[in-house]
């Protein structure tokens, strides 16, 4: 089975969505409601821009809401998982404004997402944020969680990826107002060093 996240505007609001696929491209009707799955964060808008699968057939999906960092895990029939942060869904605060674009899940069951985080100015950085099996931010990593890399201006972290070492590697963009992008590669310690 595929499963499809993004996101889809109902009742004039985007919201997270997922869809779930049998191998012959038809909607699972067993998940959510005729093989779609559509859940609001609050009352605010909400984008679905990366998702895992775990072991355990649960989906993790990661994104942005409002201003925040947003994740909601579902169970195998597209229910909000509730030992997952609040009813399934967690929201982090990182900056003015911070959104998730990249999504893996460590061996140890830990995730991490790489984004964007805004400082309140024309300035963003890379942002990571690695989460513990319940949704709550790992202390261990970075300051409470929370892992900023500042290049030039404006960064995006776009992709990421987890190695075999445990490091981690995420790709985007870096600007300067003199040349434009630049691709950018950093890579971090397990604990979220550079």
């Amino acid at each position: 089975k595929l499963v499809v996240a993004g996101y889809a505007k109902t009742g004039g609001t985007y919201v997270f969505a997922l869809a779930r696929y049998l191998p012959d491209g038809t909607l699972d009707g067993s998940f959510g409601g005729g093989g779609t799955v559509t859940t609001p964060i609050g009352s605010v808008e909400a984008f679905g821009l990366a998702a895992v699968l775990q072991p355990d057939g649960k989906v993790v999906v990661a994104g942005g809401a409002d201003t925040r960092i947003a994740l909601v895990r579902y169970e195998v029939d597209g229910t909000p998982d509730a030992t997952f942060g609040s009813g399934g869904i967690v929201t982090t605060a990182a900056g003015a404004s911070a959104v998730a674009g990249a999504l893996v899940r460590q061996p140890d069951g830990k995730l991490v997402v790489a984004g964007t985080r805004e400082t309140g100015t024309i300035d963003r950085d890379v942002l990571l944020v690695r989460y513990d099996v319940d949704g709550t931010p790992d202390a261990a990593f970075g300051s409470g969680g929370v892992v900023t890399t500042s290049i030039r201006r404006p960064d995006d972290a776009m992709a990421l990826v987890l190695q075999p070492d445990g490091k981690l590697v995420a790709s985007g963009r870096s600007s300067d107002e003199a040349t434009g992008y630049d691709f950018v590669l950093v890579r971090y310690r397990p604990d979220g060093s550079v």
